[in-house]
């Protein structure tokens, strides 16, 4: 193990440690890992690596290779700096816990905000998308992006699609957005926010979770998408939620959690394409404490609870004219079925089923 975590002064870093041994090293000012006296890179077998370029505005930047070995184990890299170019791989352990930091220095300011598809600028580290390809964390590992410990806010500025990793942790102290085509690509997205968040862009993920209590969250998905667990966030903590799918089916996944959807504010899920799906799994809950719940989907199944105590809860479909069957659930194309046992699931002091759009009703 080597610990210099404190007052160094280098402008090149190089260091290979056998056994588990880990590292922790922490600069002044800015420093490369490159080639030093035949050694290249920073080398660990399944240590954990974390390397900071103190100071405000210093440059972090990667020459050669970071890798704590990319076996089956939770070793991380964290890598700290206002500043990053990182130009070859930096590679983490791949079994579920591992993962990759990547954060501004707060010790100097903690005023940095993060620009993802950007370039670094003053008080901001910016990250490419190629810079982010470099970063491999294997099958379960995860890329976490950004600093709760920062009062800067984080931007998604150009498309964001990492190709080493599965799971992608956007983190805050402040607000995170999207401009231009600032669109986010990855199988697994975690959002922590200390304000909004805004993801209104054709972003394409499979499992969505959100830690943003109070805050107003509203995030658009191509392709379908479903409320689960990332990197240790369980489900959605938000106040004003709003959640749309272009084109694919939205669920709500059983999280071990009291509410998968924790909300202050009003609520509204769409899935938008004609007999696209809204589905609540067994034993999960979409739960919010005012402004009500809006669901807006051609089909729905509900094996749990929708709970928008002494509010309105609003079912209706997504596409003008469609039917609406109350007493069955078969699965019929163009209608908006939902028997007893689901309507049951919903407490509310106002149940609206159907909207002035919706075609004929039939209570079978």
């Amino acid at each position: 193990t080597v610990d210099l975590s404190t007052g160094n002064d280098v402008d090149s870093l190089a260091v290979a440690i056998s056994g588990t041994g880990t590292l922790e090293f922490g600069d002044t000012d800015g420093l490369t890992v490159t080639t030093v006296d035949g050694t290249n890179g920073v080398a660990t077998t399944a240590g954990d690596i974390s390397i900071t370029a103190g100071g405000d505005d210093s440059v972090l930047t990667v020459s050669q290779a970071i890798t704590t070995g990319g076996g089956a184990d939770t070793s991380s890299v964290t890598l700290t700096a206002d500043k990053m170019t990182i130009g070859a791989g930096v590679t983490t352990g791949t079994a579920a816990g591992a993962f990759a930091l990547l954060q501004p220095e707060t010790v100097a300011d903690a005023v940095d905000g993060l620009d993802l598809g950007g370039a670094d600028a003053t008080n901001t580290l910016g990250l490419t998308d190629a810079e982010l390809d470099f970063v491999n964390t294997g099958a379960s590992g995860v890329l976490r992006v950004g600093s709760a410990s920062t009062s800067g806010n984080v931007v998604v500025s150009a498309a964001l699609t990492p190709a080493n990793t599965v799971n992608l942790s956007i983190l805050s102290g402040g607000t995170i957005t999207q401009s231009g085509v600032g669109t986010v690509t990855e199988t697994g997205l975690r959002l922590s926010a200390a304000g909004d968040v805004t993801l209104n862009l054709a972003n394409d993920f499979d499992t969505l979770a959100v830690s943003a209590a109070s805050q107003t969250v509203a995030i658009t998905d191509a392709d379908g998408f479903a409320v689960g667990t990332v990197d240790g966030v369980n489900g959605i903590a938000s106040g004003q939620l709003t959640l749309v799918s272009t084109t694919g089916n939205v669920s709500v996944s059983d999280n071990s959690v009291a509410k998968d959807v924790d909300a202050s504010g009003a609520v509204s899920i769409t899935a938008s394409a004609d007999n696209a799906s809204f589905t609540v799994a067994a034993n999960a809950n979409v739960e919010t404490s005012s402004g009500g719940v809006t669901i807006t989907a051609d089909d729905m199944d509900l094996g749990g609870a929708i709970t928008a105590t002494g509010q309105t809860v609003l079912l209706k479909s997504a596409t003008a004219g469609d039917a609406i069957n109350l007493g069955t659930n078969a699965a019929v194309a163009d209608t908006l079925e939902l028997n007893d046992a689901e309507l049951d699931l919903v407490t509310a002091s106002t149940l609206q089923v159907g909207a002035a759009a919706a075609g004929a009703v039939t209570v079978s």
